[in-house]
């Protein structure tokens, strides 16, 4: 070992010497210090798993619900039934009197969630998917007294006369509860998609939110719901028809794991047979590869 340089007129003992040289080194090859500098990068990405972990994500959307169902019921809309998927809020249920699913979907698209940067609204989009609405019966009238006949005047033979009572008003047709419910499937559907694995009916994970909101609208739908798939015209046409009837089954399965009874729900694949675009470029094909649902009153 060198030894070290000691300045004129300073008594420096050997150990002491030594012991200084040892504890330098050490600190410089401590792991320790590694660690240390490495805090600030693990810091980070553990702030950054929790702002978009699955934790996160569970948060938001259970925050999103309480706080949508809170003002809901605190504005005396508690039929409304909510479904939560990250930021996107489905409505669903029978509305007490017409007007009532309008007035729902109104509070819900202004409902505020707390934030670390105060109250913001919380849902990006709130769609509803009602039945129909209940129609109040109109109250029957008592029948008016009959009236004496004036004297002299012949008598009819008849006995005394009444009013006949109002016809009770009568509830929509069903069509319209269907149509909101087609609108409801078509709005969900315009911006995302059942997504599976090439070739095959296994529905992508990432298709789990937007089935939670299929299977809400489906739950306020009158009557049954049919599930539809349909393919491109890559392949044997009765494979693709196959593989469509086994893609709306899956999907089946996923909306009855969600809570929609089973009974209710109707599948058919029509393979390639109802193309909407030309299956000779990819994106034709891409949106012929699709999932449909319809109201069956």
């Amino acid at each position: 070992m060198s030894s070290a340089t000691v300045p004129t007129g300073v008594q420096v003992s050997a150990a002491s010497t030594t012991r200084t040289i040892r504890l330098v080194r050490e600190r410089e090859g401590s792991p320790s210090v590694l660690w240390l500098a490495l805090l600030p990068a693990a810091g980070f990405a553990a702030l950054t798993w929790f702002g978009t972990g699955p934790f996160a994500v569970n948060e938001v959307e259970a925050t999103v619900a309480r706080e949508v169902r809170s003002q809901l019921q605190g504005k005396g809309l508690g039929w409304v039934n909510v479904a939560v998927g990250g930021q996107d809020v489905l409505l669903s249920g029978d509305p007490p009197t017409p007007g009532a699913g309008e007035a729902a979907l109104q509070v819900a698209r202004t409902a505020t969630c707390p934030t670390w940067a105060g109250p913001q609204v919380c849902a990006v989009t709130v769609l509803g998917a009602f039945g129909a609405p209940a129609v109040a019966a109109t109250p029957t009238l008592p029948a008016a007294p009959a009236m004496p006949a004036p004297p002299g005047a012949p008598s009819t033979g008849a006995g005394p006369s009444t009013v006949a009572p109002p016809v009770a008003a009568v509830a929509p047709p069903p069509s319209a509860a269907v149509a909101a419910c087609d609108a409801a499937f078509a709005d969900l559907l315009s911006t995302s998609r059942i997504e599976f694995a090439s070739g095959g009916s296994a529905i992508d994970a990432r298709s789990g939110a937007l089935l939670d909101r299929l299977a809400a609208a489906a739950r306020g739908c009158p009557g049954k719901v049919q599930i539809e798939g349909h393919t491109d015209n890559v392949g044997d046409p009765a494979g693709n028809q196959r593989l469509s009837a086994a893609r709306a089954a899956a999907v089946r399965d996923a909306l009855v794991q969600r809570g929609m009874p089973a009974e209710r729900l109707l599948t058919v694949g029509h393979g390639d047979a109802q193309p909407l675009a030309d299956n000779a470029d990819p994106a034709g094909r891409a949106t012929n590869r699709r999932i449909n649902f319809k109201a069956v009153p």
